[in-house]
Formats: C-alpha cells, sequence, structure tokens
C-alpha cells in the first residue's frame, strides 16, 4: 500500500479470521497432529474490507450486531492485528470502543482529561502545554473571571477539588460582618451597649443580639462591685 498523505486512514483487503473449535480438546488435539489435521473451522469476522478516510473527514460504520464493526475498529487502532490486509494510519489515533470508555467517575475532571490524552497518544509535557488551550475552548465567563482573580494554578485545584459539585462562597460583606461582630463581642464588657452602638454604628438592640451569649455569661457571673443591669430582679419575684 502506498502511502497518501491526502487519508488519514487506509484500509486495503483486510481479513480477520477466527478459528473455531466444537470443544476445547480439538484446539489440543489440532497442535499436537502429527498430519495436521484441522479440527477447527474458520470464521470470518471481516473478509476483505477496503476503504479510506480523508483527513478532516468524518465517517460512520453502520452494522447489525457481529457484523465487524468493532473488529475493524480494533484493526485500525492496533488493538487486534488482521489476518491478511493492511492498515495505514497517519497521525495520532485511540480505540473508544465502549459507552463512557474514557471516563472514570472516580476521577476529577482534569485526571480525566490526562486519561484521555494518554489514550490518545499524548505525553504528559504535551497534556501539560495544551491544557490552557483546551479550558479555553470550554470555560464560561464566569470562568474566566474566576481565573483572572486566582489564577489558573488555583482554579485547577478548585476543579480538582470541587468539580461537579455546587460550592457557596460569601460575599464579601458577609465577612466583614463578621470580623465586626466578633470585634463587637471582644470589646463587650457586660455595660457597654450603648457605647458599642455608637461605636460600630448600630442599635443597642442590635448590640444585645450580637454579644448575647457572653452577655448570658456576664450576667452568670458578674464583675466584682458592680450590678449589671441583668441583675436586675425579675417582677414575678418582688413581692418575695
Amino acid at each position: 500500500m502506498t502511502e497518501n498523505c491526502e487519508y488519514a486512514i487506509q484500509v486495503q483487503d483486510v481479513s480477520k479470521i477466527y478459528r473455531l473449535y466444537e470443544k476445547p480438546i480439538d484446539r489440543l488435539k489440532e497442535s499436537l497432529s502429527l498430519t495436521h489435521k484441522s479440527y477447527h473451522r474458520d470464521f470470518f469476522a471481516l473478509s476483505n474490507i477496503s476503504f479510506q478516510v480523508k483527513k478532516g473527514e468524518t465517517v460512520g460504520i453502520i452494522g447489525t450486531n457481529g457484523s465487524g464493526k468493532s473488529t475493524i475498529l480494533k484493526i485500525i487502532t492496533g488493538v487486534l492485528t488482521p489476518t491478511t490486509g493492511n492498515v495505514r494510519v497517519s497521525g495520532v489515533i485511540s480505540a473508544l470502543l465502549e459507552l463512557g470508555a474514557g471516563f472514570n467517575m472516580d476521577y476529577t475532571g482534569i485526571e480525566n482529561v490526562y486519561m484521555n490524552g494518554t489514550m490518545m497518544g499524548f505525553t504528559r509535557s504535551q497534556m501539560d502545554e495544551k491544557l490552557p488551550e483546551w479550558l479555553e475552548q470550554c470555560l464560561t465567563e464566569d470562568d474566566r473571571q474566576l481565573i483572572g482573580i486566582v489564577g489558573t494554578e488555583a482554579f485547577l485545584r478548585l476543579i480538582d477539588t470541587y468539580g461537579g459539585g455546587n460550592v457557596y462562597i460569601p460575599k464579601n460583606d458577609r465577612f466583614e460582618r463578621y470580623a465586626r461582630n466578633k470585634a463587637i463581642v471582644a470589646e463587650f464588657d457586660g455595660y457597654n451597649f450603648r457605647e458599642l452602638a455608637q461605636k460600630y454604628h448600630l442599635t443597642e438592640m442590635q448590640i444585645r443580639v450580637i454579644v448575647k451569649d457572653k452577655a448570658a455569661a456576664v450576667r452568670a457571673k458578674p464583675v466584682d462591685g458592680q450590678m449589671s443591669l441583668f441583675d436586675a430582679p425579675d417582677e414575678q419575684n418582688t413581692d418575695k
């Protein structure tokens, strides 16, 4: 077969013959027979198949079960060798012959990318070089904004860790509110509601809600020599 740079795949007079034996012992008998007696019958999975696929062309192989579709694909990709005939492939080729082949549910998205790249014949360094280009083709505008904030390396780590899940990232004001409330609790001495409200531009009721737990602790253990508002007797107990 002469090589033609116009074609990505050239298949010429390819046949695949399997030997079928009635009993397992027949295979041994045939191999030990001094008279070369045949104990098998030939099954032609493929018989003199020839076709060509041009570069950039998409070709579908249609046939019933057992007609040899998977067999010819395995021969083209080098998984099987033909009994007769020749196959010439220009470029890198791989076999994905089963539903879900090339995708492992236990792997992260990036790990599946590297696994698929390996199956397609790429080296690790080639995949590292091409990964940003591959990602660019499937990134959304939100993805690009996130990369602009955290960088590509951190973005890939986020995909590896949280890819496929839902991650809630709170807004910045929530962090600011947490830091403010923490400072208020630290400055609270059991009595300075008004001062804290003025300092942090809140109402006294908001301050009481923020320091509720610490206020309860102060009420249970008042400072020596001071009487807290919480120490006032309940109205129900004033007659005692």
